[in-house]
């Protein structure tokens, strides 16, 4: 792509501008003389009507974008029945509403209840109006102000007067809304699945009892109602997505400018990133470029792969970044398009739509009979097929070739950086998705990650992944090995304990399947804790917490391994790894024991001092040496041995600090007096 040379028109069709600007010259003067040469008295009242009527039409606008807004705001936040109907806020009752309704609801939070006349929103909901497909309605009263539509008419699309209506119903608010769907999500029966509307193609869905008192899983190829057929779970050979898949990025860091691979441990290093809220949990902001080896797609032989990737068009503002290059063979921005380049002056693809959209491309090295364009290059704009246009000239289908790695931001050759560039649930496959595949991905309003898990015979409950039809798995590990791959929260039943509980499984780094059991990466909470809440444990699964030393001694019943990830306040991120770790019962205050530590660790070892110390706070001290508090001192709680090389549950100092080494540390890495903003400590 270096040689891209992207240029600007040539003379010929400047030329061409020129003429038809030319041609419009002499009308226009004709058309000045004859308005200059016929007076026209225009009254004051025609004046005052066209200010009128431009008034009524800028209210128009107001009022239809005001109920867009509202009705956009009202779908994001909506929660469905297992038959994939909408359930929205009832209507607040109000003297100014439409017949059978009321207005807004006060809790809503909606962007204005307010219309471009400066009255308020009427609002419809469903309950006693007969209504074929109609959830909810918003009613503005118009230019006269008075409601004529009552509520049966509005929720029917059918305003009365000059009343202007958008209506809300579930076909609407399902068709395409990703985020909100609730496509996987357990019915308790057959029946309840058989009546199931507005099903994707080829969505799997679990039936908690499938007539024999069991439960099952049951796929769905046509997307039609009705049309189930029992599926027997495999692992994740269960998916057809999983089959070629050879890189997944999930691009949910919450810190560093690393982005890891789910599949095979292919890290993308970017020169530097943000995180960002994304369509299912963080999404990143890319800038500059990164490169990874990705011998997959060449050794396959394949003539076809397919990128999959959310992106924003919002955050592509600089000349021609590459959004993904196999060397010359590249994804590209430029000339307002988003398409295909091979190092030519060309750009086979389409305009670059606004805003946010899942796009899927798929790429083919092979050449036409009688050109030289791709037999079978696609792309995909949130699970539909545009039609390609070639912005350029010919493309070279000698540099159409996939080569042994992948570039973001840049080619084999120069860079066409990233600028802060939105990247969410990032994958390859080392063939070519079929449309009903991409039509899975787009419509079933999960990640891909999650969509891998369900087909695996996952399901979430009360917040937490488990499998459909067994008991809960001892450890994230082994959810993992069954083809689990969403990262988030699973129930599990580790050996010797009562009852199964929750915990967060980081699927992706290192293979997947570590058990967290110490997240912080914001400050958000205090870890400055009383022993009560370090045995307990403390914070939510999906943000900073501390699992809990009694769940932490049944983790490490068996010994484990233990991974520490760390990031700094400059983005750089590092680990530490050890071969042993197990924390004893509370008979022995949770004693540590660690050892193995695996060399190649780049943050080195500072664990090694607390081998076979007792876990203390600021209101247990628990050190062989007991005249000072070490918890106190260092404003932390851990397995302190007068006192430290590492505490990670010290004080939120966020970086560099002056005071020795009370704030989030591992010496070994960046010594007393810089506090990390990111730590996971995790076993498996």
């Amino acid at each position: 792509m270096a040689a891209c040379h992207i240029v600007s028109m040539g003379p010929m069709m400047r030329t061409s501008i020129r003429a038809q600007r030319g041609y419009a010259v002499l009308p226009m003067v004709l058309v000045a003389v004859g308005a200059i040469a016929a007076t026209v008295v225009v009254s004051s009242s025609i004046v005052r009507a066209l200010v009128l009527g431009e008034a009524n039409a800028k209210a128009r606008a107001l009022t239809d974008a005001a109920l867009a807004a509202n009705a956009n705001h009202l779908g994001s936040n909506v929660s469905y029945s297992d038959s994939g109907v909408a359930i929205l806020p009832a209507a607040q009752s109000a003297t100014f509403s439409p017949a059978g309704g009321g207005q807004l609801p006060a809790g809503a939070m909606v962007p204005t209840s307010l219309d471009g006349w400066g009255r308020s929103i009427g609002y419809c909901t469903l309950a006693g109006v007969t209504s074929t497909d109609g959830t909810a309605a918003l009613v503005s009263a118009g230019k006269d102000g008075v409601f004529q539509s009552d509520c049966a008419q509005a929720v029917n699309g059918v305003p009365a007067g000059d009343d202007i209506v958008r209506v809300i119903n579930s076909a609407s608010l399902l068709k395409g809304r990703t985020g909100s769907i609730h496509h996987g999500k357990a019915v308790a029966s057959i029946s309840a699945l058989n009546s199931l509307q507005y099903i994707a193609s080829g969505e799997i869905r679990p039936v908690l009892d499938d007539g024999s008192g069991r439960a099952g899983l049951f796929i769905n190829p046509s997307g039609q109602a009705g049309k189930w057929v029992a599926l027997q779970s495999q692992g994740n050979q269960i998916s057809s997505l999983y089959k070629g898949l050879v890189g997944y990025w999930p691009m949910d860091e919450v810190a560093g400018f690393k982005a890891y691979d789910a599949v095979a441990g292919r890290d993308l290093l970017f020169s530097n990133s943000g995180q960002t809220p994304g369509m299912f949990s963080g999404a990143r902001l890319v800038n500059g470029s990164a490169a990874v080896s990705f011998p997959e797609v060449q050794a396959s032989g394949t003539a076809q792969a397919t990128i999959g990737v959310w992106l924003d068009s919002a955050t592509i503002t600089t000349l021609n970044p590459m959004i993904l290059s196999f060397g010359y063979y590249d994804i590209i921005v430029a000339r307002g398009y988003i398409g295909f380049n091979t190092l030519s002056d060309e750009i086979r693809g389409i305009p670059i739509p606004p805003g946010r959209h899942f796009y899927v491309f798929v790429m083919d090295t092979r050449r036409n009979v009688g050109d030289t364009l791709a037999p079978d290059e696609r792309i995909y704009v949130d699970g539909v097929k545009q039609a390609l246009l070639l912005n350029g000239t010919a493309t070279s289908p000698s540099n159409r070739v996939f080569t042994g790695a992948i570039y973001l931001g840049r080619d084999a050759s120069g860079t066409y950086p990233l600028p802060n560039t939105f990247y969410d649930d990032f994958a390859i496959w080392k063939r070519a998705l079929a449309d009903d595949e991409v039509n899975q991905l787009w419509q079933s309003g999960r990640s891909l990650g999650e969509l891998i898990t369900i087909s695996a015979g996952f399901v979430q409950r009360n917040g937490a992944w488990q499998p459909i039809a067994e008991t809960p798995y001892p450890m994230c590990l082994d959810y993992r090995n069954k083809g689990a791959m969403a990262d988030g929260v699973y129930l599990i039943a580790p050996p010797g304990t009562s009852a199964p509980f929750q915990v967060r499984c980081d699927m992706t780094r290192d293979g997947g399947g570590w058990t967290v059991f110490q997240r912080r990466f914001s400050g958000g909470i205090s870890f400055y804790r009383s022993w009560s809440d370090y045995v307990a444990g403390f914070g939510p699964l999906t943000g900073e917490f501390w699992l809990g030393l009694d769940k932490l001694n049944l983790l490490t019943s068996m010994t484990r391994s233990l991974r520490v990830d760390l990031g700094r306040y400059t983005g750089e991120v590092s680990y530490a790894k050890y071969g042993a770790f197990a924390v004893g019962s509370g008979a022995t205050n949770y004693r540590v024991s660690v050892s193995a530590f695996d060399p190649s660790s780049p943050a080195g070892d500072a664990m090694a001092w607390h081998d076979g110390q007792q876990f203390s706070t600021f209101d247990a001290n628990h050190q062989a040496n007991q005249s000072t508090s070490c918890a106190q001192v260092y404003r932390g709680a851990w397995w302190y041995n007068y006192c430290h090389s590492s505490n990670l549950n010290g004080a939120w100092l966020n970086g560099p600090h002056s005071t020795y080494a009370d704030g989030v540390e591992w010496d070994a890495w960046t010594g007393g007096y810089e506090s990390l903003v990111y730590t996971e400590m995790k076993v498996r």
